[in-house]
C-alpha cells in the first residue's frame, strides 16, 4: 500500500509541475522582415512605452543571470502598423522576432514624419537597440526595458 499511495503522490506531483510550467507562454515570435534603412548609430537614446506587458520576451533578450544587460547590441525592427485597433500611427519595436515595446504616441508620430522625409513612409526600419534594468544594487529585481539608439524625436 506505502508503495502505492508514492505512485500516486509522483503522479499527482508531476501533474502539478507540468500544469504550472505549461501555462508559461513563451513570447510570440514574428517573422524577422526586411528592411529599407538602418538608422545610424548616434549614441543618442530613445525610450519605448509598453515594455511591462513584453518583459517575457524582454527577459529572454537579458539572458541567463542578466548576462546582456547594457552590454549587448541587439537590432530593433521599428515597425509602422497602420492597422492597430489603438492607433493607426503606432509604431512597434520588435527584437529577435520578439515585439518588445511600441514608441510613445507623440514619438510614433514624429517618427513616421522622420520616415517620410526619407521618402521611406510605411517602410520597416531597423535601429541598434540595448536591454536595461534586471537587477538593482541589492539584488532586487526590477522590470526590463529597451533604450533604441536612434536620434531623439522633435515634437
Amino acid at each position: 500500500m506505502l508503495g502505492f499511495s508514492i505512485a500516486v503522490i509522483t503522479v499527482v506531483s508531476f501533474c502539478f509541475y507540468y500544469a504550472l510550467n505549461s501555462s508559461k507562454k513563451e513570447p510570440r515570435k514574428n517573422p524577422i522582415p526586411n528592411v529599407a534603412y538602418e538608422w545610424p548609430d548616434n549614441g543618442d537614446e530613445c525610450d519605448i512605452v509598453g515594455e511591462s506587458y513584453y518583459q517575457d520576451a524582454i527577459k529572454l533578450l537579458a539572458g541567463p543571470d542578466d548576462e546582456n544587460i547594457g552590454s549587448k547590441k541587439f537590432k530593433a525592427f521599428l515597425i509602422p502598423e497602420d492597422n492597430n485597433p489603438y492607433d493607426n500611427k503606432a509604431v512597434r519595436v520588435d527584437i529577435d522576432g520578439m515585439t518588445v515595446g511600441y514608441f510613445g504616441r507623440e514619438d510614433a508620430r514624429s517618427f513616421r514624419r522622420r520616415l517620410g522625409a526619407k521618402k521611406l513612409s510605411g517602410q520597416i526600419t531597423a535601429c541598434k537597440a540595448v536591454v536595461i534594468g534586471g537587477r538593482g544594487p541589492r539584488g532586487e529585481q526590477w522590470n526590463y526595458g529597451i533604450f533604441l539608439s536612434i536620434e531623439a524625436f522633435d515634437w
